[in-house]
């Protein structure tokens, strides 16, 4: 039975083995650069994610998908010009990718290209009208073209495609807002509420819909319930202190900032806006000391030497005397 079990574990390990030899077929290797990049996307390593997409195109350089997949990690990286060319080669290869089609239309309506955004989600509407983001994205559209009547009309058609998107139900209730429709604005928040009182976006729209009405109560209830959702995620805390310093509450907005810190101790970020804050404050010796944190909490990164670049004391050290100490 031991003998068997050997064999079987050797024979495991040479097929293993085999599908990842040099004689492997192009497509092997590109299923295996394919599941790579996907699982790199899934952990949001964009960067090791390009890498595995274009080893794909160096394999088949037509490969509609892989272009696609790699204008999204580029997308994920922030790399939008090349997010844009890789996801336009993808569509001119397979134009029926419609949620290409879309993420080109959404960048193009970033840069405010707004008739060619319309014919991409006009061309997505054709093909499949039942497509909950297209009606969003040409909501988006009739926005950027004042027509907010349309917009709304759009934003309501997503809505009831898709009445778990809580995106689509925020979206609309800035467009009910922006018609100066805040009760409609307010109902539609409280139905994303209702849907998903887990979702972070709702409870962040509402608690800015309160603020800006003066309900400060009931703004602050829902930060800190954001605060509540995520404690791990400097972001939260962030949000919360951001509601304080705007009401002058600049205890409880310190030590929001300061729990921001902990929340993510690794993250400059939070250190950023807590020196900041101090330094607004008249309070320069904290200041120091939370850049002083920023820097001794990382590793030596360039995160770690921008601590030291943007930190208020380097900051307050005339141009003069900085060339003269690099001349040294």
């Amino acid at each position: 039975m031991l003998g068997l079990m050997r064999k079987v574990s050797v024979c495991l390990i040479v097929a293993v083995g085999v599908s990842c030899l040099p004689g492997c077929s192009p497509e092997q290797k590109k299923a295996k650069h394919l599941k790579k990049g996907e699982a790199y996307l899934a952990e949001s390593k964009p960067r090791e994610a390009i890498i595995e997409f274009r080893n794909i195109l160096q394999i088949d350089p037509k490969d509609a998908s892989a272009y696609y997949k790699l204008g999204l990690a580029y997308l994920m990286a922030g790399q939008v010009t090349e997010a844009y060319a890789d996801l336009s080669r993808s569509v001119e290869l397979k134009k029926d990718n419609i949620d290409a089609q879309l993420k080109l239309a959404g960048i193009l309506l970033t840069g405010r290209e707004t008739a060619k955004a319309r014919e991409k989600v006009q061309y997505a509407l054709a093909t499949e009208p039942a497509n909950a983001d297209a009606h969003l994205l040409m909501s988006t559209v009739h926005a950027a073209e004042k027509d907010i009547d349309k917009a709304i009309a759009e934003a309501r058609k997503a809505v009831e495609l898709d009445p778990k998107r809580i995106a689509a139900r925020i979206r609309l209730a800035e467009l009910y807002a922006t018609a100066k429709r805040t009760v409609g604005a307010e109902e539609v928040l409280k139905q994303a509420l209702a849907v998903d009182d887990t979702s972070v976006e709702a409870h962040t729209a509402y608690g800015e819909f309160c603020r800006v009405f003066g309900r400060l109560d009931e703004a602050e209830a829902q930060f800190k319930r954001v605060v509540e959702l995520q404690p791990q995620k400097a972001e939260s805390h962030i949000l919360l202190a951001r509601f304080y310093v705007a009401g002058k509450r600049l205890d409880a907005a310190e030590k929001a900032l300061i729990a921001a810190t902990t929340a993510e101790p690794k993250n400059p970020n939070p250190y950023f806006a807590l020196a900041e804050f101090y330094r607004l404050q008249g309070k320069g010796a904290e200041a120091t000391a939370t850049w002083a944190r920023c820097s001794n909490s990382l590793p030596a990164t360039p995160a770690r030497s921008g601590c030291w670049r943007s930190s208020p004391s380097r900051r307050a050290i005339p141009r003069r005397r900085q060339h003269a100490s690099r001349k040294s």
